[in-house]
């Protein structure tokens, strides 16, 4: 895990040297907030509110690189030899290559795909078990990949909003610890599907 959060920043600083030589010459940058809603492929992970915000940089006059930063909170219904009835937080962080599909008009399509780091946590409700045992379970961070579409619409010279929809793909690693007095502590392994389908809307200002 360590290993693929060291390659993950690695890409990142990669990713910002060419772009700092890709934008040298127009160094203008645009600010963006968005919210939405994430919608879980996974049927036991219900949708939830996603807010979000993040900066893009110009590669030409198509393209740019754009990171962004997002969270969300779900309720997760048990599931057999799964995660149990809880509460669970994604943060995702990814970083995306945008294209515009034509130049500079009034409402600019685009299409986009990156990659992610996605920080996830997750919070058992009241469990009712004897006093010997313990039961705790855990998903784990990591590696991410998404692509979508959206549109920018200009309202003012520094001002757009836009809209966009996006598929996210993450298969993550759980654990079910139960640790016991008498017998000590069993790992359960298993995975958590967290792929989604977001849509959101937000605004953006270019310095």
């Amino acid at each position: 895990m360590r290993k693929n959060i060291i390659r993950f920043l690695l890409m990142i600083l990669s990713l910002l040297i060419i772009t700092y030589h890709g934008f040298s010459n127009d160094p203008r940058f645009s600010f963006h907030v968005n919210a939405g809603m994430a919608l879980p492929l996974d049927e036991n992970i219900k949708s939830g509110f996603q807010s979000g915000f993040g900066f893009s940089y110009p590669l030409s006059q198509k393209a740019s690189i754009s990171f962004n930063f997002s969270y969300w909170k779900s309720r997760v219904e048990e599931e057999r030899n799964k995660l149990l009835n809880g509460k669970m937080t994604v943060t995702p962080f990814t970083v995306s290559l945008q294209y515009n599909l034509i130049k500079e008009k009034y409402i600019i399509p685009y299409i986009f795909m990156g990659i992610g780091l996605i920080f996830t946590s997750f919070k058992i409700d009241d469990y009712v078990t004897i006093p010997e045992v313990t039961l705790t379970q855990k998903v784990q961070n990591g590696i991410s990949v998404h692509l979508g579409v959206g549109a920018n619409v200009r309202m003012r010279e520094s001002w757009v909003f836009f809209a966009e929809m996006l598929y996210l793909h993450r298969e993550a690693g759980a654990e079910t610890r139960i640790s016991d007095m008498n017998f000590g502590v069993r790992i359960e392994e298993f995975s958590v599907n967290l792929s989604s389908i977001s849509a959101q809307a937000g605004v953006k200002f270019t310095f």
